[in-house]
C-alpha cells in the first residue's frame, strides 16, 4: 500500500465537513457521503491543538469539556503570550 500525503486548507476541510454534515443531518446523505464526512473527521482529529489555560481554580475537564465550562462559568481563559517586538 502506496502513503499518499493531502494537502488541504483547515479551512477548505472543515467547510466540506460542514456541508457534508447538513447533508447526514437531514437525512439526505449517500453512504459515499457519510464516508466522506468520517475521512474528514478523523484526518482533521490528527492535528492536535495545544492551547494553554489559566484557570481560576484546578481543573478536571480537558478538552472540549474545559472549553464548554469556560464558556459557561469564565473560569479559564487561554493563556497568550505576549510576542517580543525588540530586534536585534
Amino acid at each position: 500500500m502506496n502513503e499518499h500525503i493531502m494537502k488541504i486548507g483547515l479551512g477548505d476541510a472543515e467547510d466540506k465537513k460542514k456541508k457534508l454534515h447538513l447533508k447526514i443531518s437531514n437525512g439526505i446523505a449517500t453512504k459515499q457521503e457519510r464516508d466522506e464526512y468520517n475521512l474528514l473527521r478523523d484526518a482533521l482529529n490528527t492535528i492536535i491543538l495545544e492551547i494553554p489555560m489559566v484557570c481560576e481554580i484546578p481543573q478536571e475537564e480537558e478538552g472540549l469539556d474545559l472549553i464548554s465550562k469556560s464558556a459557561k462559568t469564565s473560569c479559564c481563559r487561554p493563556s497568550i503570550a505576549k510576542k517580543s517586538t525588540s530586534r536585534g
